[in-house]
């Protein structure tokens, strides 16, 4: 298609048009991309803080086992000690009915 010509008049008017035009598409761009990089840092903003809820959940759960793991040694330990202590107070008991028991005698099960 052939551009028509333009007086010089119509040629300075259509390029000073095409440039604010330009301008206007400059400065809209620039606000979109400042409102696009502001909800970019609010995203990040937000990840991080879910990122450190995270590691505070994790660190709590973290100590909540620990004192479980902590707290079935020490439940196992005192179970041990409290076989220890019935068998030892068998076999004292069993030397014991044994020195009582007149010869001949068995003591009753």
């Amino acid at each position: 298609m052939a551009r028509k010509r333009r007086s010089g008049a119509q040629q300075r008017a259509y390029k000073i048009a095409r440039r604010h035009e330009q301008r206007c598409q400059n400065e809209r761009f620039r606000r979109s991309l400042a409102e696009l990089r502001a909800h970019e840092r609010e995203i990040v903003d937000q990840d991080y803080e879910l990122f450190q809820q995270l590691q505070r959940e994790a660190e709590v759960a973290r100590h909540a086992q620990e004192e479980a793991v902590r707290q079935a040694q020490q439940e196992a330990t005192r179970q041990e000690e409290q076989e220890e202590e019935i068998e030892l107070d068998d076999s004292d008991s069993d030397k014991e009915n044994n020195l009582v028991l007149p010869i001949g005698r068995t003591r009753p099960r």
